[in-house]
């Protein structure tokens, strides 16, 4: 996810609007939609609008079950992409429900990113199996 969201950053100039940061978030759920990522509604406090008119969180992509990430460090600024091994969080809040992200505006598909090497591979699954352990009891 990190490459994606790097190589899509590219795009953009030095500071980012948060319906850009929105836009970015989204493209990069896009491209990783078959592994179940979306965005967050959020219609109060700092978010923006996607180009459908869904008001997203700026700065985060997430999963159906609530997990999600924080990807945009100064959003809506500098905008840095970031991408944790774990997720940062769970959102609760029924009212920060997942959203399924919507074609690339434009309706071209962004660049893919390279497949992750065989040593991200072996981090992803030592990771998931870290977290797995987390509910055994």
């Amino acid at each position: 996810m990190l490459a994606t969201l790097q190589e899509l950053r590219r795009a953009y100039g030095p500071m980012m609007s948060d319906d850009q940061c929105v836009q970015l978030c989204n493209d990069a759920a896009w491209i990783h939609r078959a592994e179940g990522y979306g965005v967050s509604h959020k219609a109060g406090g700092t978010h923006g609008v996607r180009y459908d008119g869904e008001p997203l969180c700026h700065d985060v992509i997430m999963l159906a079950d609530g997990r999600y990430w924080d990807v945009l460090i100064s959003a809506g600024g500098p905008s840095i992409p970031t991408w944790g091994a774990q997720p940062s969080g769970v959102i609760t809040d029924p009212s920060r429900y997942w959203v399924a992200p919507i074609p690339p505006q434009g309706g071209t598909e962004p660049p893919q990113p390279d497949p992750p090497t065989a040593t991200e591979l072996e981090a992803r699954v030592a990771a998931l199996e870290v977290w797995a352990r987390s509910f055994a009891r």
